[in-house]
């Protein structure tokens, strides 16, 4: 329950309200996308590994109510084609052996790239290294083939949607990259740079040293995901290939890539702990980028026994905000007043189509045709009077011959018939009771046994907010304004029937004489409530609407 210990909780079995923070208002949410890391690049010598896929992250995205996004989560990219395995498919422009670029992911018009393939070494430049974050460069060595397959690859992301993006370039080997002086023949060692990651580029390396992936970024209030937790967009490792007996000084360096799901290089030789983007591992090898972190693939080596590199990690999408749930899509979790969606594949996320039940009872009321949202007095819904309503039809809790409903609403129009709320029986002689303005007056309607009574009670002002409440206790139908007590003697009110609670029309023929002016909560109780308790939930919440 999110009031205050102000209103009237016993018997409360429904509570409404359009409270900015609560409910269906636009929603003001951080946004985290990841794009798919880059897939490592395969080799005979030491490829690089995979940049990170580009990172957006938004602190404050408004979203419209009603509003549907698309969101999608880029697959990793796939690692490149070992020397000597068979060729299938496109690997690489001449040899076969380059990473591949992960894919896009996006939220709306945040979009990140994804990030680039690691080079192999030696004889060809790749197409696939540029993305979010720039794939590694493969090994270097005077008078290579191909310089360009030294060069990292460039980080192609941006600031998008109005989030800031982030992507770093893919290391280098040779002149330019760790070291001026690289080897000066084709003989092993051979050193693989890493991929760029979200916050950094590729670290150490140098002479029989491949470099690790550069770090990615770390995100507190997102540790429900990444890897480590809240570590996302890490590049992949520099691979590593070593023929001859182990030199012990070839120790890797810093390991900072897999914070953020980086992949390991791989290494030729079973006693040399290969560069990485996690933690380094005597003799194991290659390591794929983490799923759903943006991670580059680690870069490969000489002589692997399997036939691709290790892929780029997934991406992900994370939408958080204050408040109870506001919409559908991903997987949801609402902790400490804070939900969070989670997107590991693509879907849709669909904003503000419930008018929240803050009861703690979760009795949403379904909105019909994407009625506005008023911002002013912490938050109305603005129905238009021909096609806005909210209903719930398999509505519990009130079928009893006694009964409380309460409206704050703020009439736009007075002079016809509009219906404010009701519940109860789906056709016009059901058990049911309602509120609405005719003919300029407020009146509540009872329906029951073939009966109905229209009670005109008291005038009604347009364009103010008005707190009005509907009371039966059996025999006596009591109508409050504001506070101020009215009411009229009815005989025979039966129970309740019938699962419909409506809001903005009757419940018996939803959609239609429809409200015209805002509504900002709704709440309705089991019980009769007296006068002073309806005076007490009145004083509680009349200074939102400054009276």
């Amino acid at each position: 329950m999110q009031y205050g210990p102000q209103i009237v909780k016993n018997g409360l079995v429904l509570a409404l309200d359009a409270a900015e923070a609560n409910s269906y208002g636009p929603i003001k949410a951080e946004v985290l996308v990841v794009a798919g890391g880059g897939g490592g690049g395969g080799s005979h010598g030491a490829a690089g590994g995979g940049g990170a896929g580009g990172l957006v992250y938004h602190s404050a995205k408004g979203i419209t109510p009603g509003s549907t996004i698309t969101v999608t989560v880029g697959n990793g990219g796939q690692g490149g084609r070992y020397y000597g395995a068979s060729t299938t498919g496109n690997y690489g422009t001449s040899n076969n052996s380059h990473g591949f670029q992960g894919g896009n992911s996006s939220f709306g018009d945040i979009i990140a790239i994804g990030g680039g393939g690691g080079n192999e070494a030696f004889y060809t430049d790749s197409i696939y290294k540029n993305g979010g974050s720039g794939g590694g460069a493969g090994d270097y060595y005077f008078g290579v083939a191909n310089p360009g397959a030294s060069r990292g690859g460039l980080a192609t992301q941006t600031n998008s949607g109005g989030g800031i993006g982030y992507g770093f370039p893919g290391g280098s080997r040779g002149p330019g990259g760790p070291t001026t002086a690289e080897d000066t023949s084709h003989a092993t060692p051979h050193e693989g740079s890493g991929g760029g990651g979200a916050g950094g580029t590729a670290t150490g390396g140098g002479p029989s040293q491949p470099s690790d992936g550069g770090i990615g970024r770390y995100y507190p209030q997102f540790i429900n995901a990444g890897s480590p937790a809240g570590w996302f967009a890490g590049g992949g490792g520099g691979g590593y290939y070593y023929y001859g007996p182990f030199a012990s000084t070839n120790a890797p360096n810093t390991e900072t890539g897999w914070k953020g799901g980086g992949g390991r290089g791989c290494n030729g030789n079973t006693n040399y702990d290969a560069q990485d983007g996690g933690t380094y591992a005597r003799g194991r090898g290659t390591t794929a980028g983490t799923a759903n972190t943006g991670g580059g693939g680690g870069g490969g080596s000489g002589n692997n026994t399997t036939a691709n590199a290790p892929d780029g990690g997934s991406g992900i999408v994370i939408i958080r905000y204050k408040g109870p749930r506001k919409a559908t899509g991903g997987t949801i979790t609402t902790v400490d007043n804070e939900t969070v969606h989670t997107f590991t594949s693509s879907g849709s996320f669909v904003a503000g189509t419930n008018f929240a039940d803050l009861s703690g009872n979760n009795i949403t009321c379904a909105l019909a045709n994407s009625p506005a949202f008023n911002s002013a007095n912490n938050g109305s819904i603005v129905f238009n009077g021909s096609n806005n309503y909210g209903s719930n039809t398999n509505f519990l809790g009130h079928q009893t011959n006694v009964g409380t409903i309460i409206a704050w609403a703020y009439p736009a129009a007075i002079a016809g018939e509009y219906y404010l709320v009701g519940a109860g029986g789906t056709t016009t002689f059901g058990a049911t009771r309602a509120i609405r303005i005719y003919s300029s007056y407020w009146s509540v309607v009872s329906y029951g046994s073939g009966t109905e009574d229209y009670n005109s009670i008291v005038i009604a002002t347009i364009n103010t907010w008005q707190h009005v409440a509907f009371v039966w206790n059996g025999t006596t139908v009591n109508f409050y304004l504001n506070g101020t007590l009215y009411s009229a003697t009815r005989s025979g009110m039966i129970t309740l029937s019938s699962t419909t609670f409506s809001v903005g029309c009757p419940p018996w023929s939803l959609g239609s004489i429809n409200w015209n002016g805002r509504i900002a909560n709704v709440h309705l109780y089991n019980k009769a409530l007296s006068t002073s308790e309806i005076s007490q939930n009145y004083n509680a919440t009349k200074a939102r609407f400054g009276l």
